[in-house]
């Protein structure tokens, strides 16, 4: 697959995120490219979606390791429309590995609020109670932990929300 970068930031930035939905035309430093604080503008990410069959999400404290198949997950766009979505969603991950859980096509929930004053981010508690997800991610509890932005609540063991310089990212791809 060939990926696109659409967001990039270091955990100590989530403050610049966490309230942004990928509906809502928010860029951030989309023409002087910093991996600590970036994103493209809602029409290009819009056409780059269309062209692209996937989305993932990564992290990394490398920011250019983009390989790293630990705390990751990838799915179809055709099932988790990022523009449409708004609210609570469940999806099937093709891969999904989280804080030591690893699964393949698994169900989880991705919240986005419908009044864009929310990332895009797995619920993994909510996950296993309403979409079939196959375990309870390592370190869930009943307070809902944020996983792939946002992050009211931490997964402390999640390599996003791990220090102040886990890199979040999030791509499209073919």
């Amino acid at each position: 697959m060939a990926w696109t970068l659409i967001e990039s930031f270091a955990y100590s930035n989530n403050q610049l995120f966490r309230k942004k939905a990928f509906y809502v035309d928010s860029p951030i430093n989309q023409n002087n490219f910093n991996w600590l604080s970036f994103r493209l503008y809602r029409g290009r990410m819009y056409e780059l979606a269309k062209f692209s069959t996937h989305f993932r999400a990564s992290c990394n404290t490398s920011p250019y390791n983009s390989t790293n198949y630990t705390d990751y997950v990838v799915g179809k766009l055709s099932e988790l429309n990022l523009f449409t979505m708004r609210g609570r969603q469940c999806f099937t991950a093709e891969y999904l590995s989280v804080a030591g859980t690893n699964c393949s096509n698994c169900g989880f929930m991705v919240y986005q609020s419908a009044g864009g004053a929310a990332h895009p981010h797995i619920d993994c508690y909510q996950s296993t109670l309403n979409c079939n997800a196959p375990v309870l991610i390592e370190g869930c509890t009943s307070r809902g932990e944020d996983i792939f932005g946002m992050y009211f609540r931490l997964l402390p063991e999640h390599g996003c929300s791990s220090s102040q310089y886990a890199i979040n990212k999030w791509w499209f791809g073919s």
